[in-house]
C-alpha cells in the first residue's frame, strides 16, 4: 500500500492581506504554515480596500465571509468632471462587489489564520534566502528550513532579490495620492456638499480632471467611515514636516475642483501622502522551492481596484497547486506551474491600470484601448479557483497523473 505523503512544511514571509490569505489555503490543504512578519502589528493601520466580484468564490474557498469583518456593498459608481458634471453612473447593485476596511480585513484574515493553526511570528526581520536550499535567515541569525517558501512581503520584497536577482527596482509612478478615512457622521454634520456622499449608502464619487487629477470616495466598515484618495501629480510631491503641511498643499492642488470634493477634503483631519510605485512584468515568479506572490510579484497600481483582489486569486491558486498529497519533490515544478496560471492576467490588469491613469472623460477609469465590457467581463466574471483546477488537471494529464 503506497504511503500518503506527509503534509508540506511551508513558511510565507510577510503577514500582509496576502501572505495571511495563502495561509489559509494551504492550511486547508493540511499543511503546515510558519509566517514570518517583520512588524509587531502594534499600529497596524490602513485605508479601505474593494472587494470586486472575482473575489466571490476565493473569499468562499478560504471560509471567509465579508459580512464578518464590516463590509459593505458598493451599489452604485458615479463619475464627474473635475467641475461637478455628472458623467454617467453605474448601477452595481446586481454585482456582489463589497468594500471594506482594510484592518478589519487583515485582522479577520490574522484571527481565522491563527485559529486555523498558523504560527506568526512577529518581529521576524528576513536577511536572506536560499530559494533551492528552501532556507531563511532572520535577523537574530535563526534559519528556517522548509519544503516551500512563500514571498508575500510586499512591493519592497526581500524574497523577490533572491527569487529574480536581475529584477529591477520599484520606481515611484506618475502619480501619487493623500489617502484619509473619515467618520461619516463628521460628513452629515458638515456641511450639505458632505452630506451628498452619503446618499445612498454604498456609494463610490469620483471626480477627474483632464491634467489626471482625481479625487475618489467610498464609504467602508458598514458605511460609517468614507474612504477619500486624491490623486495628484507625484513632481507635485512635497517634503511635509506636518499633517497640517500636508492638509494644506492637498487643499491648494484640488482648489479648482467643484465645492462637493473640496468640503471632503477640508474635512479631514489626518491626511498621509501615499507614493504609488510601479514594477515591470517580472520574467519568473519563483526558483527552487520559493515563489513571490502578490505586491512582491505583480505590483498592481490602484486604477483598477484590484491589488488586493490580485493577492487573494494569488492565494487560491497557491492552494491549487500545493494541493493536499503534493510531495516535497513536486514543489519546485508547481511554483512554476503558479506563475504560469497566473502571469498572463496578472501582466493584462498591470497593464490596464497604468493604462487607466491615462483615461478619456468620456470612459474615466478605462483605458482609451479597453472597452468598458471588455474590462468587466475578462476581470469581474474570472474564477480563480475553477481556472486554477483546470490548469492543474492539464498539467496533471499532459505528465500522466490524475488529480485526486
Amino acid at each position: 500500500m503506497t504511503a500518503q505523503p506527509q503534509p508540506l512544511s511551508i513558511i510565507i514571509i510577510g503577514a500582509g492581506i496576502g501572505g495571511l490569505a495563502t495561509a489559509l489555503g494551504l492550511l486547508a490543504e493540511n499543511h503546515t504554515v510558519l509566517i514570518l512578519e517583520k512588524s509587531k502589528f502594534a499600529n497596524e493601520v490602513g485605508a479601505a480596500l474593494a472587494l470586486p466580484s472575482n473575489l466571490t468564490n476565493p473569499l468562499s474557498k478560504l471560509c471567509l465571509n465579508p459580512d464578518d469583518f464590516g463590509a459593505n456593498r458598493e451599489d452604485f459608481r458615479t463619475f464627474y468632471t473635475k467641475d461637478g458634471h455628472l458623467m454617467f453612473e453605474q448601477d452595481l447593485r446586481s454585482v456582489p462587489a463589497r468594500l471594506v476596511h482594510r484592518v478589519d480585513f487583515h485582522e479577520a484574515l490574522r484571527v481565522a489564520a491563527v485559529n486555523r493553526g498558523a504560527e506568526i511570528r512577529l518581529g521576524s526581520q528576513v536577511m536572506s534566502v536560499e530559494p533551492e536550499a528552501g532556507t531563511v535567515t532572520i535577523s537574530s541569525g535563526e534559519v528556517f528550513t522548509a519544503d516551500a517558501i512563500i514571498g508575500a512581503d510586499g512591493i519592497h520584497s526581500v524574497v523577490r532579490k533572491h527569487v529574480v536577482p536581475d529584477a529591477p527596482e520599484p520606481s515611484p509612478f506618475l502619480r501619487s495620492m493623500f489617502r484619509m478615512l473619515i467618520p461619516c457622521a463628521r460628513l452629515s454634520a458638515a456641511s450639505p456638499e458632505t452630506r451628498a456622499f452619503l446618499d445612498p449608502p454604498g456609494k463610490m464619487s469620483i471626480f477627474t480632471s483632464d491634467d489626471g487629477r482625481r479625487t475618489v470616495c467610498y464609504p467602508c466598515r458598514e458605511n460609517t467611515v468614507m474612504n477619500v484618495g486624491a490623486l495628484f501629480p507625484t513632481t507635485w510631491v512635497r517634503e511635509y514636516d506636518t499633517v497640517e503641511e500636508i492638509k494644506e498643499h492637498m487643499i491648494r492642488i484640488f482648489a479648482d475642483f467643484h465645492p462637493s470634493p473640496r468640503a471632503l477634503l477640508a474635512a479631514a483631519e489626518d491626511p498621509s501622502l501615499w507614493i504609488l510605485y510601479d514594477l515591470p512584468a517580472l520574467e519568473t515568479w519563483s526558483c527552487g522551492r520559493t515563489a513571490i506572490m502578490g505586491d512582491a510579484a505583480h505590483p498592481t497600481l490602484p486604477f483598477a481596484a484590484q491589488g488586493g483582489a490580485q493577492a487573494l486569486e494569488d492565494a487560491v491558486t497557491l492552494a491549487v497547486v500545493l494541493r493536499k498529497g503534493t510531495r516535497a519533490d513536486q514543489v519546485q515544478d508547481r511554483l512554476r506551474l503558479f506563475h504560469e496560471i497566473r502571469r498572463e492576467r496578472c501582466k493584462w490588469i498591470q497593464d490596464f491600470a497604468r493604462g487607466a491613469d491615462q483615461s478619456t472623460p468620456e470612459n474615466p477609469g478605462v483605458p482609451p484601448t479597453i472597452d468598458p465590457a471588455e474590462f468587466f467581463e475578462k476581470v469581474h466574471r474570472h474564477d480563480a479557483c475553477a481556472f486554477a483546477e483546470q490548469k492543474l488537471e492539464e498539467y496533471l494529464r499532459a505528465k500522466g497523473e490524475q488529480l485526486s
